[in-house]
């Protein structure tokens, strides 16, 4: 690791002064398992709220401004070229465990997040998914500059546990205070992030920060989906880090609305009359667990799931999805629209069956066609959870339909 002396500034512009003596490029990488795109849009909404130009290289391609680019290498050149000459302020990169392995070799960071690998669940260590962090964390740790900073979820071991003796700046986040990790941390640091009752804390360099109430942002589901506060702390916490004042990390993360057209998928707030649907995409038992939790605890009459052949499900795991879908839905709408999900649909309505009183099951032959049918079966207050194979399709169809479906746009925190 290059040595470099450790960033002693309190505002941004000394955040990047440091960066830039230091010969690197102000570039924030997120790493993990699910949750860094939010993450990375989270961190984008805060830092165009300080007046900052960003660039953002996601799963979902290269924006630069809030402008979608077509390709990524070559965009991201240019994104390099203009954050050499000051065009650009900072830009965020979002890396999976097979990219992050490459980043040993390449250009030194000033400051990585890493969101999850496990959640600590056997079943994901069982599975393999831990094999790829186990092998990208090390080139991870090498990739940024002696004296950077890490901000870690403090609540995964396979995140944190092993990570005490490198000598880079650590913050960690959770939810709580109880993790061994971050009970030996805080023997050492000051640097925290943590749920406080229902007060978000930043803590950096000994300074407290109350970046807000779970409540105050509607991107958390009204304060309903932990596994959404944890990644605006996260997000809270690197702007913290970068010198972004605390009034303005609040007045961003109040008003930020995931969009469907950026981000299809990624826990997507819309509303219809007066249920709310949610566009999400299929995941692994293990990351769905803390989803169908904020499902459960938000104030709804029924919850009405529409899914097709959950291609982002290993096959040995679809059955497990359905037994969870089975179990927090009242009804379930099933789209056959591709010959080869047939074999997946019945193993997740095999799933579906072992709960002890199983929901109604209707067969559609679209997700757009299973959406339109739960519209119409929605009563007011109903939550309509849609796990599309295909969210970005079906959002553009989504749009065709006009005003019956809409975003929603959290009203503008004051300043």
């Amino acid at each position: 690791m290059l040595e470099v002396a450790s960033y002693q500034g309190n505002t941004f512009q000394e955040w990047r002064d440091w960066v830039t003596t230091a010969g690197m490029q102000p570039v924030i990488v997120i790493a993990g398992s699910r949750g860094k795109t939010i993450v990375g849009q989270l961190l984008e909404s805060i830092l165009t709220e300080a007046g900052l130009n960003v660039a953002n290289w996601s799963s979902h391609g290269v924006d630069i401004g809030g402008i979608r680019q077509r390709g990524e290498l070559g965009p991201w050149q240019t994104v390099e070229d203009q954050l050499a000459t000051g065009e650009l302020d900072i830009a965020i990169r979002e890396v999976d465990w097979a990219t992050a392995t490459t980043l040993a070799t390449g250009p030194r960071l000033p400051m990585l997040a890493v969101t999850n690998v496990c959640a600590n669940r056997e079943d994901c260590i069982a599975a393999g998914d831990a094999m790829l962090a186990d092998v990208a964390m090390p080139a991870l740790m090498t990739a940024v500059v002696n004296q950077g900073w890490l901000i870690l979820n403090g609540e995964d071991l396979a995140v944190s546990a092993d990570l005490a003796s490198t000598p880079h700046n650590r913050l960690l986040v959770g939810l709580g205070l109880e993790s061994p990790t971050v009970e030996d941390h805080l023997a050492s640091s000051l640097n925290l992030a943590w749920l406080a009752g229902e007060q978000l804390i930043v803590v950096h360099r000994g300074h407290v920060s109350e970046v807000g109430l779970r409540g105050d942002f509607p991107c958390t589901l009204d304060g309903k989906a932990n596994f959404m506060i944890f990644n605006t702390l996260m997000a809270a916490s690197l702007a913290t880090v970068l010198g972004i004042p605390v009034d303005v990390i609040h007045r961003a993360l109040c008003s930020y609305a995931n969009d469907p057209g950026v981000v299809p998928g990624s826990f997507n707030l819309l509303s219809t009359g007066n249920a709310t649907i949610i566009l999400d995409r299929p995941s692994a038992s293990w990351h769905l667990r803390p989803v169908l939790r904020a499902l459960r605890d938000v104030h709804r009459s029924r919850l009405l799931t529409a899914f097709s052949g959950l291609r982002g499900t290993a096959r040995d795991d679809i059955a497990e999805v359905g037994r969870l879908l089975g179990r927090i839905s009242n009804i379930l709408i099933v789209s056959d629209d591709e010959a080869p999900d047939g074999e997946r649909i019945q193993l997740t309505l095999e799933g579906v069956r072992r709960n002890a009183v199983p929901p109604m099951v209707i067969p559609v032959v679209s997700e757009l066609e299973a959406l339109r049918r739960a519209i119409g079966l929605a009563r007011p207050k109903d939550v309509i959870y849609v796990l599309s194979d295909n969210p970005a399709a079906l959002w553009e169809s989504i749009e065709s339909l006009g005003p019956l479906i809409s975003r929603r746009v959290p009203t503008p925190a004051l300043p």
